[in-house]
């Protein structure tokens, strides 16, 4: 068989393998995060979030309209409970198979590149062994893996990216040849296509560029001068166009000048930026012309001429590189548009050839690729047509150019300028660097793949909380990458080097430009599949260079079949090793419970096929709500897979679901008025009062425009939210005094206040500034409820903020709109600064908060428990929710998941409390037993468990000892897990001895309390655990070894608080935590320790009976 047609079959058959795994995984339906919306917008053709991924949307609509789901169950490929949402999902299998099949062809070829001409047939071998083990490596990571069993856009990105990279390589190779010119004629329509995809998808365009550049211009010195200069290019006109944040780098002195050249609203310093991009671009096209002798200077300076006056018209006629408000306003646009169109038109009418299509040159070429860029990315128009027939889902309403402009800069999401990002930094490097990339790097592989040669542990944070875990460093995975990585460099330098930037581009590169905040609200491992993807081509050629030295480093004495077939035979299987053991993980058999599982492995992990909590949690939802009811939800989780079960299941349309970060922008709220099922609206409320008025001066966009700041000039605020020398009095919406009005406002236009606070209708009735704003004395508004019968409440403005938000505002009046006719809810998972005020008027009814107009008498502010309908929750609970599947060990449960399920949790646990409170206890034994048998429970769910259990008396008795062992046992399990034995874990292993030892368990107490000893007598510097934490859990086990008579240990325990105790400074800081661990402080709790210890050493000279004992007595 030739070479060529092994090849073929071979990557036929990656891309089979492929497929096969990632269907057997795929999700059955909608699953979190962004899924429900993309896979309701493919249903209905609608508008997801910024930037909108139109040529998703395209091919899942395409998906969406073949009833596969039908077919596959009725062969057993796909569960019974799939749905039509398995029909986007598809994609990204199909997706991420068709990247590995690429992905074997890029590694291919770059080992071809390094060995030349076709060697013998075990060096071919060798080959495609290499590429078959990193294209399972590259398929198998976790974050590909991830990216390839959901309907999400992420598995096509990195599609886009693998097949760009191959035909990169092989326009490369084709130089001369006929196809060369088609070629990048196509690549470059790939990449405008790409733009409509993700842009993660342009990151690979260095690569090429790279790659291309080194091949074309022979003369080595040349290719790095060209790559100097283009790199001073693309730096130089970065700072130019964003010199005003030279002030932050330079000082005034300095940057004064450089402002010129700032975004501006002045319309000569706008024509400034057209100019100075198009001048930049022809310095450089200069400086090429002097330093390149082996290429023709002139195509050089006509293509980047070109470019720069292409750039520099799109800037003009669109904004689109540096946004400027109403870039149409200016004249001058037009002006240096028209100009840089005939720059263009000059340089085509100079050329000597005219020839067709197919063989474009020079800048022929160049226009021809900037038009197919351009006929690619207008796929974004699919959303400016689609927003103009309003569907449901229309993010950001982009129907005309404006509200375009808008989406595709991510205005919804702040006015910050993407590309001014880097400059102030959101977050420490180390959290950035080494938690937000590095932690992922590593994380792609299962931790059993380490201690072949080491075994390093390191210590990383979770992305959303303080929160450590160790992670074992994959050894030998990271040798086959440094060992293809090394081979490479030596033996194709000018390839190592164009993969090496898209490494670092999608790498570093994504660290430093995303500059993302801490904390974030996910792990965002997804973002640099780019960097992964390079780390297992290069795993692949790590293979191959292992079989290629085994065979040639062994001395000629060595027997032929031991040099040249049974070693490179071994070599070949130690690098199957790597995905094999990313597929099945290895058997582990439990220290504590002696439970045979199957841990760290990938399959594991990725196995979504009995998956469906995400859809049972948007259905519970929905079904809690009454007829035409309005649901107020907090983020992605609780409204993306409400929208996928309401537009593409049909379930409880009539359910208006309001989204409250969305609330805060003027296309939601004009849709909610507009759009079925509508909520009525004052006929005030026009989209120029909504857009001009209630949304345009909101703390948000005045802060980040840089209008306002977040306190008056030098003026502070003392606890109460007061600013110190305003006035006393409350503002009272309704009842405020016009002079008092007038007085602020005053104060705003002379910069005096500077955090003015909306409130609702009094905007428009009162409000006389320029910003129609309503300043607060104590920023707290109280509303009247004229039009709420027996609802009188404080409505307090965002503690971030200190103003209401539009949100907050909208809550107000759709309460109002509605009277009371139709049920208005809160889900559960809004978060307690969201319910402006209303906690009294809550009533808990399973998944949602229903507000009614009668306030909780037993209600006490800051406890954060709500009134509870004892009949609706048990309804909905028994009879409406389904849960499925939950139970299932087959299905992963990541941190987030376990979050949202921790609601169900609530639920059981806070009905079952109020049936205990109103004497029902063998229905509170009913209720948790259900809750026993349908929602799993970690440390949280069993001790919580407990503590509701233990109300109930002796009737609960053995479910409270059941809880217990459970809690007891989970920290038991995850102790030898921890890398850091942290505050939290400490604060949980003493709740739960605590309540063991009131329980009467002494003995389960002291187990958890030996296996915790060790990691509490030299804590980590990172766990956030002081001394007085480490003598409250000390003072606890003291108590406990004296219940069981066990006085050696007992004063052990109330030495080590003795010890601590000499050493803790006498501090007011110190004395405040004595306060609230002990309520009593340093000197009061010593005297206690003392009399303890003295009293302990009287029973011991009487009888001392011996219990469990530490480790090391």
């Amino acid at each position: 068989m030739s070479d060529k047609r092994v090849t073929r079959w071979l990557a036929f058959l990656m891309f089979l393998v492929v497929f096969g795994i990632y269907f057997r995984t795929m999700a059955p339906t909608t699953s979190f995060w962004d899924c429900g919306e993309f896979i309701a917008c493919s249903f209905t053709l609608g508008v997801p979030h910024p930037p909108g991924s139109p040529l998703f949307i395209m091919l899942g609509r395409v998906f969406s309209m073949v009833p596969i789901e039908g077919f596959l169950k009725a062969w057993g490929w796909l569960p019974e409970y799939a749905d039509g949402a398995a029909r986007v999902n598809i994609m990204s299998p199909l997706a991420g198979a068709l990247s590995a099949l690429f992905c074997y062809l890029v590694i291919l070829r770059l080992i071809r590149g390094w060995q030349g001409p076709l060697g013998t047939v075990k060096e071919r071998w060798s080959d495609h062994v290499g590429a078959v083990v990193g294209t399972l490596i590259f398929a198998l990571a976790d974050s590909n893996w991830f990216n390839a069993v959901e309907g999400e856009v992420y598995a096509y990105a990195i599609f886009l990216m693998m097949l760009a990279l191959y035909l990169g390589l092989v326009w490369a190779d084709s130089i001369g040849k006929p196809v060369h010119l088609p070629l990048a004629l196509f690549l470059a329509y790939l990449m405008g296509l790409a733009s409509g995809l993700h842009l993660l998808c342009l990151l690979v365009l260095p690569t090429i560029a790279f790659i291309g550049l080194f091949t074309y211009v022979r003369d080595r010195y040349d290719a790095w001068k060209i790559v100097g200069a283009a790199a001073l290019l693309v730096i130089g006109a970065y700072f130019a166009m964003h010199a005003m944040n030279a002030r932050r780098l330079l000082g005034d002195e300095w940057a004064e000048p450089a402002s010129l050249y700032g975004i501006s609203e002045d319309p000569m310093a706008y024509l400034q930026i057209s100019i100075v991009l198009a001048v930049i671009f022809g310095v450089a096209g200069v400086v090429v012309t002097f330093l390149t002798k082996t290429v023709k200077t002139r195509d050089i300076w006509a293509a980047i001429f070109v470019a720069g006056a292409a750039a520099a018209t799109v800037q003009s006629l669109t904004g689109v590189f540096f946004w400027v408000e109403n870039v149409q306003a200016f004249p001058t646009s037009r002006v240096v548009g028209a100009l840089g169109l005939l720059v263009i038109l000059y340089f085509l009418s100079q050329s000597r050839e005219r020839p067709s299509i197919p063989v474009l040159k020079g800048y022929h070429l160049l226009v021809g690729m900037l038009l197919l860029v351009v006929v690619g990315y207008s796929t974004y128009l699919f959303l400016m047509i689609r927003s103009g027939l309003n569907p449901t889902i229309d993010e950001n309403n982009p129907e005309n150019w404006k509200n375009l402009f808008d989406f595709l800069a991510r205005k919804q999401y702040g006015n910050e300028d993407m590309s001014m990002i880097i400059f102030s930094r959101k977050a420490s490097m180390q959290y950035q660097f080494w938690d937000m990339f590095i932690k992922y790097l590593l994380h792609q592989f299962p931790m059993s793949i380490s201690g072949v040669l080491f075994d390093w542990k390191l210590t990383f944070r979770s992305a959303m909380e303080v929160s450590y875990f160790g992670m074992r460093v994959p050894d030998f995975p990271l040798l086959l990458m440094f060992l293809g990585l090394g081979w490479h460099f030596s033996a194709d330098r000018k390839r190592f080097f164009g993969l090496l930037a898209l490494f670092i581009i999608s790498g570093l590169g994504l660290v430093i430009y995303l500059n993302m905040p801490d904390p974030q609200p996910r792990e965002r491992h997804y973002v640099f599949t780019g960097a992964i993807s390079v780390m297992a081509i290069w795993m692949g050629m790590g293979v191959t260079g292992l079989i290629r030295t085994a065979s040639s480093w062994l001395p000629a004495s060595v027997p032929e079949w031991l040099r040249t077939k049974f070693l490179p035979v071994l070599m070949a299987l130690i690098g199957f090793v790597v995905p094999v053991w990313f597929l099945l993980g290895y058997p582990l058999v439990d220290e504590y419970s002696g439970d045979f599982s199957v841990r760290y492995s990938n399959f594991v992990k990725h196995d979504r096929r009995y998956d469906t909590v995400g859809y049972d949690y948007a259905y519970n939802i929905l079904q809690s709500c009454d007829k035409d009811a309005v649901l107020f939800t907090n983020g992605d989780n609780d409204t993306f897979p409400l929208w996928y079960v309401q537009e593409v299941a049909g379930v409880r349309k009539d359910v208006r679901v309001v989204n409250l970060s969305l609330l805060n922008t003027d296309w939601y709220i004009q849709q909610l008025r507009d759009n079925e099922p509508k909520i009525p609206m004052s006929a005030s409320w026009t989209n120029d009062w909504i857009t001009d008025t209630l949304c345009g001066n909101t703390l948000e966009s005045l802060i980040s425009s840089g209008r306002i700041d977040l306190t008056p000039n030098g003026t502070p605020y003392d606890e109460n939210g007061r600013v110190v020398g305003w006035v006393t009095k409350p503002v009272t919406a309704g009842r405020v005094d016009s002079a008092y009005i007038e007085l602020k406002n005053g104060e705003i236009r002379r910069g005096i206040v500077g955090v003015p606070v909306t409130g609702g209708t009094v905007l428009k009735e009162y409000g006389k500034a320029e910003w129609d704003t309503i300043p607060d004395a104590d920023v707290r508004v109280r509303l009247i409820g004229q039009s709420f019968p027996g609802i009188t409440w404080n409505m307090p403005a965002s503690p971030e903020y200190r103003v209401l938000r539009v949100q907050d505002v909208m809550i107000f009046k759709i309460l109002d709109w509605v009277k009371w006719q139709r049920p208005v809810y809160f889900a559960v998972t809004v978060a307690s600064d969201n319910l402006i005020g209303l906690d009294k008027y809550l009533q808990m009814e399973g998944m949602v908060l229903r507000i009614t107009n009668q306030a909780d008498s037993t209600y006490v502010e800051g406890r954060g428990s709500y009134a509870l309908d004892i009949e609706r929750s048990k309804h909905n609970l028994d009879n409406v929710y389904q849960i499925r599947h939950m139970m299932d060990q087959r299905i992963y449960k990541d941190d987030n998941m376990l979050k949202l399920v921790s609601n169900y949790r609530s639920a059981y646990l806070r009905l079952a409390e109020k049936q205990i409170d109103t004497g029902d206890t063998l229905g509170a034994r009913e209720t948790l037993v259900k809750f026993n048998q349908r929602i799993p429970r970690d440390w949280r769910g069993a001790y919580y468990g407990a503590t509701v259990s233990r109300r109930g008396g002796a009737l609960l008795d053995s479910l409270t000892q059941g809880y217990l062992r459970e809690a007891s046992q989970a920290l038991l399990n995850e102790l030898p897990t921890m890398h850091v034995f942290d505050i939290y874990s400490l604060e949980r292993v003493r709740m739960t001895a605590q309540l063991l030892r009131s329980t009467g368990q002494e003995r389960e107490a002291i187990r958890l309390l030996l296996a915790t000893d060790p990691y509490l007598q030299k804590p980590s510097p990172l766990s956030g655990i002081s001394s007085v934490d480490r003598i409250g859990l000390f003072f606890e086990a003291s108590t406990i070894y004296d219940q069981v008579g066990d006085v050696q240990n007992a004063r052990e325990m109330l030495e080590r608080c003795r010890n601590l105790l000499m050493v803790i400074p006498n501090t007011a800081e110190a004395n405040q935590e004595f306060a609230r661990t002990f309520r009593t402080d340093a000197m009061t709790l010593a005297s206690e320790v003392n009399r303890r210890i003295a009293d302990l050493e009287q029973r011991a000279r009487q009888t001392a009976p011996r219990g469990d004992s530490l480790p090391g007595r």
